[in-house]
Parts: C-alpha cells; structure tokens; sequence
C-alpha cells in the first residue's frame, strides 16, 4: 500500500498541493513582517493605514492575462454590520478604505520580494473596489468585488508566487463610525482570472502557502471557516457597483 501511494505522489503534478489565494497583513506570505491578525488602533490620536496583501498562484500557464476579479468577504454573519464596517459609497466609513495595485517600476511593493506582478507601473493599468456591499445577502456580510485591468495580455506562469494588490484600510473614522473595536476576518472567496485570447476564464479559491483569510482585533481562526461563501449573479454584483 504505501508503495502504491509514493507512486501516486509522484505522478500528480507538484502544482496540485500549492496553487490558490493568500492574505497576509503588512507583506507577503513568508516574509518576515507578514502577520495574519491586526489590531486597528481605536482610541488614540493618531490615524494609521493597515495593508492587506492580496497573492496568488495558478495551476496552468495563463498566456494572454488581462484582468482579474477578486470576491472577498468581510464576518462573520449574524448581527448587521456596525457603522465602521460600512465601506459603501455614502457608508459611514466609506472613505476610509483604499485599492493599491500599481507602485510604479519595480513592482510588487518591497514587502513582497518573492512576488512577480501583472502590472507595468504605467497608464495601461488600472485598479478598483467596484462595489461593496454592506449586509450583503445576509446580516454581518461585507462584500468586497475588486477589479484589475491592464490595457494588453502578459503571461501568468504556473507554479509562481504573484502579487495582486492590496487593500488600505485607515482608522481615520473611529470616533464617528461606531465598532472599530469589533472583531472581524476578511475572507478572499474566489479569484477570477481572464485572458485576453479567447480562453475561459480561470477561477481560484482556498489557500496557496498561507491562508486566505486574515483576522482583524484577534478574531479566531475559526471565524474564518465561519464566514460562508456568497452566491453572486452578475446582476446582484451590478447593483452594487460604486
């Protein structure tokens, strides 16, 4: 038996057991600065910015890559989102919250050294939080739908680390904005990924080398698998838009 199954592993491709989609805090995963949990300053004076790193890697070259889409979800569910959860346009917090793709040439951000990037630092690229929606489908869901473009295709190889973007969060509102202090998790659902010659799109969900969850005030890692998937008609994600 055990025979039978070295054989096994040694005929499935090494890009079964690590392809998918990460979260870390502050830097890529494995990088020394890269945490999984961060505590949003609430009380003091000062206001802080809190980067979420969006990574992943696919299973199949991807020759022709041109955008891609990332469905990620703010818990758990149960109770409505307090006022400081609300990202929407016209939310309470609705300014306090950032999509980051392009730093210009190099790229990734020096956090992520051991990242390739799909962006060119120039005019052709372009990144956005398209939508939010706050109590989306049920109470305590923040969906995040998060849209990156560039103007031509670029290969996207197998078996490699890539830097997305990644998301800025600011405490900027935590006096007006009620529940700073809540514990949360950001939950990165599904990546789409689309090409520019034909192809269907490429879809990624579930964790790579990290997880694809991060907590926010020392949520448990528990949250995380708590905070179910959404179910998201491209009509639903329309109404959404900002």
């Amino acid at each position: 038996m055990k025979k039978l199954l070295v054989l096994f592993l040694a005929l499935v491709p090494s890009s079964a057991f690590a392809v998918g989609v990460d979260l870390s805090w502050d830097a890529c995963v494995g990088q020394p600065l890269a945490v999984q949990n961060k505590n949003f300053e609430c009380t003091g004076a000062f206001n802080r910015n809190y980067e979420v790193h969006f990574q992943y890697k696919t299973a199949i070259d991807l020759p022709a890559f041109v955008a891609i889409s990332a469905y990620a979800d703010i818990g758990p569910t149960g109770a409505p989102l307090s006022p400081f959860w609300h990202y929407e346009t016209g939310g309470c917090n609705g300014s306090a919250i950032k999509g980051v793709a392009i730093f210009g040439v190099p790229s990734p951000p020096a956090q992520c050294p051991d990242h390739l990037e799909t962006w060119d630092g120039g005019g052709s690229g372009t990144f956005a939080i398209a939508a939010y929606g706050a109590d989306y489908q049920i109470p305590g869901r923040g969906h995040f739908v998060l849209l990156g473009a560039r103007g031509d295709g670029v290969p996207v190889t197998a078996g490699l680390n890539y830097w997305a973007f990644l998301l800025r969060f600011n405490n900027r509102n935590r006096v007006t904005c009620a529940g700073c202090t809540e514990q949360k998790v950001l939950v990165w659902q599904t990546a789409r990924l689309e090409q520019n010659n034909g192809e269907p799109a490429y879809d990624l969900s579930g964790s790579d080398k990290g997880s694809d969850c991060v907590q926010i005030n020392g949520a448990g890692v528990g949250v995380c698998g708590a905070t179910p998937a959404r179910n998201t008609s491209w009509g639903q994600i329309k109404s959404l838009y900002r």
